[in-house]
């Protein structure tokens, strides 16, 4: 895997292609506790090279290539881990405003009570010009809902901004 997010006792790292490797510490040992893959292969989504991240029961791992809204408008693939320890899709988060080339899910950040995630969408045009946004989503009643679409004011045209970016 390329990437890897770790919160102290669990530790996802990102494969190849469709998949995600969970493993949780047990006894001073690291074990493989799952793979992740989407409900969906209905696309040709890849998890590989995309930012994700973990927070307790709660990961996240982007997908900035998948292309249900448009051609490589992103998505984001939020998994949570049961009281039985089984790691499932919760949901699929998709931009409101989605773009050709968006490549929303390319950094996805997940804050430490897990009721907070923020995904990047670094092409996105807003304004007319590439300036990237981060959205930022709230878990309420169960289900993850878009609060905010956030801009730096001070990015300049392709400036690409949220390509990096973190939420606690």
């Amino acid at each position: 895997g390329r990437l890897i997010a770790f919160d102290g006792t669990t530790l996802l790292i990102g494969g190849d292609a469709s998949r995600a490797y969970i493993f949780r510490q047990h006894g001073g040992e690291w074990l493989e506790e799952q793979i992740l893959r989407p409900n969906s292969l209905a696309t040709d989504i890849k998890f590989a090279g995309t930012q994700l991240d973990v927070a307790g029961d709660l990961a996240v791992i982007g997908a900035p290539d998948d292309e249900s809204g448009a051609n490589n408008s992103g998505a984001a693939y939020v998994f949570r881990r049961d009281a039985t320890g089984v790691w499932s899709q919760e949901e699929r988060l998709v931009p409101s405003a989605p773009e050709t080339n968006l490549i929303f899910g390319q950094a996805t950040s997940v804050s430490a009570s897990g009721d907070w995630i923020s995904v990047s969408a670094p092409n996105s045009n807003a304004g007319g010009a590439v300036r990237g946004e981060v959205y930022v989503f709230q878990r309420e009643n169960g289900a993850w809902v878009e609060r905010q679409r956030l801009q730096d004011p001070g990015v300049q045209d392709n400036d690409v901004a949220g390509i990096y970016q973190r939420i606690s």
